[in-house]
């Protein structure tokens, strides 16, 4: 059965489904994909619970998606959310010795690329899915990849909160958007979500959508 679990970390509080067994051989860390959430690899858990019962399972809502906290005063940087794994891999090498294996889909797997690279010594095995290394462009690029990034700062924050009429409608865009079922978004988006006074709306913070300032050159990349 999974369980909701908090991490606490020096700027965030992660929240992350959780499947602990009594006794494990190795932990599998999980890290979704941008304005997705832990809720993508639920099919994935439900599956490997089946398989093996005797491997922890935790997969992560990274700073400002699904269940955690958002930025209180900044963005969120690439780099960033490297430090932050590494926070959380720390507290589980603290709690077990087991090996950690980290399984990372589209954003999530170009986070974990670097971390297993920066910090081989965490990281027994690695698992990327629709996600290679760290996105990178030209040199030449860096002036107008900062002055785009900084632009659309101030677009993300000047534009207006989007409100709909129910969790179903949010359903159907997202379904329509990434080309899938509305019972394969279905708990995807339940996760992303939250309703006010005004209606329902996305859980996730809208400053994620802000462009990067700065992306590594290709040589860095490599």
């Amino acid at each position: 059965m999974l369980t909701e679990q908090t991490f606490q970390v020096r700027h965030y509080a992660l929240s992350a489904l959780c499947f602990e067994p009594e006794q494990f051989t190795r932990c599998i860390v999980f890290l979704h994909g941008w304005l997705d959430n832990a809720a993508s690899f639920l099919p994935l858990i439900e599956e490997m619970q089946k398989q093996n019962s005797a491997v922890k399972l935790v997969a992560l809502d990274l700073p400002g998606h699904g269940l955690s906290s958002h930025a209180r005063d900044g963005f969120y940087p690439f780099h960033d959310y490297i430090d932050t794994l590494n926070q959380v891999i720390v507290q589980l090498k603290q709690q077990s010795t087991c090996p950690v294996v980290l399984v990372g889909h589209s954003l999530g797997a170009l986070i974990a690329s670097c971390y297993s690279a920066a910090f081989p010594e965490h990281i027994d095995y690695l698992v990327q899915i629709e996600g290679y290394g760290p996105i990178s462009e030209p040199e030449q690029n860096a002036l107008q990849r900062l002055r785009k990034g900084v632009l659309s700062r101030q677009r993300v924050m000047q534009k207006p909160e989007r409100y709909f009429n129910s969790q179903a409608q949010m359903k159907e865009l997202r379904a329509m958007r990434y080309g899938l079922t509305v019972s394969q978004v279905a708990a995807l988006v339940e996760r992303d979500s939250q309703h006010s006074d005004k209606g329902w709306q996305w859980r996730h913070d809208k400053k994620l959508k802000a462009n990067s300032l700065y992306r590594m050159s290709p040589s860095h990349s490599q």
